[in-house]
């Protein structure tokens, strides 16, 4: 009974280690939720189970409340944004205004030409074709300008509650992708303020989740690694309180993450892949051009919460690299300056 007694203490070690660890940091010392706390069961099954449910979800609630008062941050940044701004200035750079200038003359003076051959008979027959080309061609570069051919007026003008959030998501972030801008100075005062507040939380969230995910990650490879029995296996000149995993396997999830969100953000946008894969690589380096921006969020709700979860996972992900890529940056560091003699 006692060796029955000890596998079950190594199994409910295991199964809560990354989410009990954390509840050292959040809810107290460690002799409340810590390893002290990983005793032996004796009752029935479901006891068992109850007693490590309800380990789990205490340890979760910190995690789960900043992320829940993030949320309710930024939708209600985005809402006074809403409101304060009704319709949205958008900064365009100066060349695509001269650009669309000769594209708008030009386009009189196609329409002119065609609408002239229409009143020969000759030409009637063969200007049937050129116009369905025109017409093809017309849409194509008025949706490059962000107009709406069947409505006739700038769509990004139009301001909507997901362009609000996406706008205090990015702003919070630190992106700053340009496209959207407040106009009138209670917007821009809210952008102050959303700021001060929003980009502190916001490194908090993405900092929380990526601890979280690094050391999820490093619990499986743990159990990879000895998968056949015994102790864990780490490097002896590493940290035991630091999560572990090879460097290599978090910069493949890393590239991945990257493809694979590309990928998404295409068949959502309508847009070529590599341009896709730019913005996905702009956006995490949050270099934030602002050369290329999705649009589809602006009245589609599926996309606003895939977009959300994007910025959301992605810099989840990011965080959870370094926190598993620092340790193993600063060894080197330190190898190398010791066989410099420093």
């Amino acid at each position: 009974m006692a060796d029955r007694g000890r596998g079950e203490t190594v199994d409910s070690a295991l199964s809560y280690s990354v989410l009990e660890n954390d509840a050292d940091i959040y809810t107290g010392p460690s002799d409340e939720y810590g390893p002290s706390r990983r005793v032996k069961y004796s009752g029935r099954s479901s006891d068992r189970a109850s007693g490590r449910l309800s380990r789990g979800l205490r340890a979760a609630a910190p995690h789960v409340v900043l992320v829940t008062v993030y949320l309710v941050f930024l939708l209600f940044g985005g809402g006074f944004f809403y409101l304060l701004e009704g319709k949205l200035g958008v900064a365009l750079d100066v060349s695509e205004e001269v650009e669309y200038s000769e594209y708008e003359w030009m386009k009189t003076k196609i329409e002119m030409t065609l609408e002239h051959e229409k009143l020969t008979e000759k030409g009637t027959n063969a200007t049937g074709n050129w116009s369905a080309l025109w017409g093809a061609f017309n849409e194509f570069v008025e949706k490059r300008f962000g107009f709406d051919p069947k409505v006739g007026h700038k769509v990004q003008n139009e301001l909507s509650f997901g362009r609000s959030v996406l706008f205090c998501a990015t702003t919070m972030a630190t992106i700053g992708y340009g496209d959207s801008v407040p106009n009138n100075t209670g917007g821009k005062v809210l952008v102050v303020c959303l700021s001060l507040v929003g980009i502190p939380l916001t490194l908090l969230v993405y900092a929380d989740i990526g601890k979280l995910l690094a050391r999820g990650l490093a619990s499986l490879v743990d159990k990879w690694r000895n998968r056949g029995g015994g102790a864990p296996k780490r490097h002896t000149d590493s940290d035991p309180a630091e999560p572990q995993a090879p460097a290599i396997l978090v910069l493949i999830i890393l590239v991945l993450y990257f493809l694979l969100a590309a990928m998404v953000i295409a068949l959502i946008e309508g847009w070529y892949y590599p341009d896709a894969l730019y913005f996905t690589f702009i956006t995490f380096t949050t270099i934030g051009f602002g050369d290329i921006v999705p649009v589809s969020h602006y009245d589609h709700v599926p996309s606003f919460v895939i977009l959300l979860l994007f910025f959301l996972l992605g810099f989840s992900l990011v965080a959870m690299s370094i926190v598993l890529l620092l340790p193993k940056v600063m060894a080197l560091i330190h190898q190398v300056a010791e066989k410099a003699g420093f």
